[in-house]
């Protein structure tokens, strides 16, 4: 059972990007204008990722649970904490973490990641992301993003998050197998 946490190319990256279109050779007649054209997008630093102070695409292993714990409609069992650090941020930028997912492999009713289904998978069980605070960290939905307030000084900033299993039909969830996959955005503010 495990979920899977990956860094999708988050932020910006840290260079002036400079395209220059490719010009045939032409004779020209001295004086005539010769036009140039120079494109470039200038973006401000990045941050790296790191979860459960490893690398940027991690498993959060949860435990083995009974089904009978998730009997009731909208219950929680199985609660894991993990981290989520941010270092190498530009300093004193805000930046907002969400947690996102295909639209297809979330529920959009409870904000959940869903099951992979097909044979071995539990049914009727998702996949439930909390902040530190406890609060629910709706899938897609920059309005539940984690704040990374980095310090004017610079440093790395750390938050704690967990993730449970969570019972969408009351006697509903079977044993098996969960496995759901989100990818984490990173906005800076």
């Amino acid at each position: 059972m495990s979920l899977s946490l990956r860094n999708t190319g988050l932020c910006c990256c840290r260079y002036l990007l400079l395209s220059v279109g490719c010009f045939s050779a032409q004779a020209v007649t001295f004086g005539t204008p010769l036009n140039v054209d120079f494109q470039g997008v200038f973006v401000d630093e990045t941050c790296d990722v790191v979860i459960n102070g490893n690398s940027s695409s991690e498993t959060v292993v949860m435990p083995r649970v009974s089904n009978i714990t998730l009997r009731n409609n909208g219950g929680e069992a199985g609660s894991t904490p993990f981290s989520i650090r941010l270092e190498g941020c530009p300093s004193g930028k805000t930046m907002k973490l969400v947690f996102n997912s295909d639209p297809a492999a979330m529920d959009s009713t409870t904000g959940n990641l869903l099951n992979q289904t097909g044979t071995g998978y539990s049914r009727n069980v998702q996949v439930r992301v909390r902040n530190e605070s406890g609060t629910q960290m709706v899938i897609n939905d920059s309005a539940t993003a984690q704040d990374y307030v980095i310090p004017v000084a610079g440093g790395a900033v750390s938050h704690q998050f967990s993730v449970s299993y969570f019972s969408t039909r009351p006697l509903a969830a079977t044993f098996g197998d969960v496995h759901s996959v989100a990818s984490i955005t990173v906005d800076y503010q």
